[in-house]
């Protein structure tokens, strides 16, 4: 495993998708950062707009105090929760919704991420018949190491550089009197983003590893993905028909339990 030989040659072999997966997250997530932050700048030009104050000073009923405004200017959450689980205080007036999880960029990345686990695995075998190891004088396992680490490197190395340059930009964007980040909530977003990757990489990694078929791990795969929604769903069910008998269902604790459940596919 410690052979430079060998991770040279992992590297050469795997470097432009590495790279590429890295190009992947700064896309999806600084990117998609920049665009809520340039999007929020336009949110708040509107609230001191001319426009908008007509529209406040025509209809009485729908007029929102400076409190009111600063609140809903305000960013307390990455990604967002549901309507229930938000905190008390912002019940009434909502915080600014970030939205860039759920953009088909972000979405490239869990595809990038899985794609990867197929590539270094599944594709490697398939071109050498089913051996990791033909005419390399290395173990099987030691070629294993080095494709998971290189794997979870470029993964770790995305993430982080993509999160960081996106909250700097935030930071450089946004007044710090709009930036009221729960910070219990901001780390369990960041963790489980990041063992949500790690567990796309693995599986497809698995995948690839019990079967040297592209096309079969592919489909597989895609199997995979969809479990997530599908186990929600059975919860959500079999929790109201234990439950069928209560006067007021409270499912509160549930949903935020599978709101990191989901995480495991989706940020």
């Amino acid at each position: 495993m410690f052979s430079k030989g060998l991770w040279y040659k992992e590297w050469q072999s795997s470097r432009w998708i590495l790279l590429l997966l890295v190009f992947m997250f700064l896309i999806g997530i600084f990117g998609g950062m920049m665009t809520d932050a340039n999007t929020w700048a336009d949110t708040r030009d509107y609230y001191h707009s001319n426009s908008f104050k007509k529209e406040q000073e025509s209809d009485p009923d729908l007029q929102l105090s400076d409190e009111e405004i600063k609140t809903n200017l305000t960013i307390v959450y990455l990604n967002p929760l549901f309507p229930e689980l938000v905190n008390a205080k912002y019940r009434d007036i909502s915080p600014y919704y970030i939205s860039f999880t759920n953009s088909i960029f972000f979405d490239i990345i869990k595809i990038a991420v899985f794609a990867l686990g197929l590539f270094i695995v599944a594709f490697e075998r398939f071109t050498r018949k089913n051996r990791f190891t033909a005419m390399l004088p290395y173990k099987r396992w030691h070629v294993i190491s080095v494709k998971l680490t290189l794997g979870v490197a470029a993964i770790t190395a995305g993430l982080t550089s993509a999160l960081g340059i996106g909250l700097l930009y935030f930071q450089m964007k946004i007044p710090s009197q709009y930036l009221n980040w729960e910070k219990t909530k901001l780390f369990h977003d960041i963790l489980g983003a990041y063992l949500s990757f790690i567990l796309i990489f693995l599986v497809a990694v698995a995948i690839g590893l019990c079967i040297a078929s592209p096309v079969a791990s592919l489909l597989i795969g895609i199997g995979a993905l969809l479990f997530p929604a599908l186990l929600v769903s059975s919860l959500d069910k079999i929790y109201m028909i234990l439950h069928r008998h209560a006067e007021n269902l409270d499912m509160s604790k549930l949903i935020l339990r599978e709101d990191y459940l989901k995480n495991i596919f989706s940020f």
